[in-house]
């Protein structure tokens, strides 16, 4: 098996959330809570929130992670509706490589694609996740440039 090198990063990019319910009654997410994300759809558990990204991108994700890795630094409105916007504590690391061997790739219920980015917690290496490649250059940083 390929050993994959995984290179250190912080995120640099606030995001904002609305809690489920509210994503569902503002048509952000369908009843059945299933959230269309970049990379697939993914079930929003109960508790979870919707964080939505610069790139137009949506995912879900427990209050209690999010509060563990942003700050929050208030509310905005937009459109008529009110998210609470974050951004990210610069000690919090994560580890990424990218995939450019494979057309297509799957980690878990996500499918990524050429170019994009296999992201996992620095603590527990079991929790990963796919983020599209524009949208990790955009949203991290190598600790090597910090």
């Amino acid at each position: 098996m390929e050993k994959v090198k995984f290179d250190t990063y912080v995120k640099v990019a606030p995001m904002l959330t609305l809690i489920a319910s509210k994503a569902m009654s503002n048509g952000f997410i369908n009843t059945d809570k299933t959230v269309e994300t970049l990379e697939g759809d993914v079930k929003a558990k109960s508790g979870d929130i919707i964080c939505f990204g610069p790139h137009n991108d949506i995912w879900p994700q427990q209050l209690s992670r999010v509060k563990e890795k942003y700050n929050h630094v208030g509310r905005i409105e937009h459109d008529g509706v009110m998210f609470d916007k974050w951004e990210p504590k610069p000690d919090q690391k994560v580890e990424a490589t990218q995939v450019n061997n494979k057309e297509k790739f799957r980690v878990g219920e996500l499918t990524g694609k050429k170019g994009d980015y296999i992201v996992r917690d620095i603590n527990d290496k079991s929790n990963m996740w796919i983020v599209d490649g524009s949208i990790f250059k955009d949203t991290y940083s190598s600790t090597k440039n910090i």
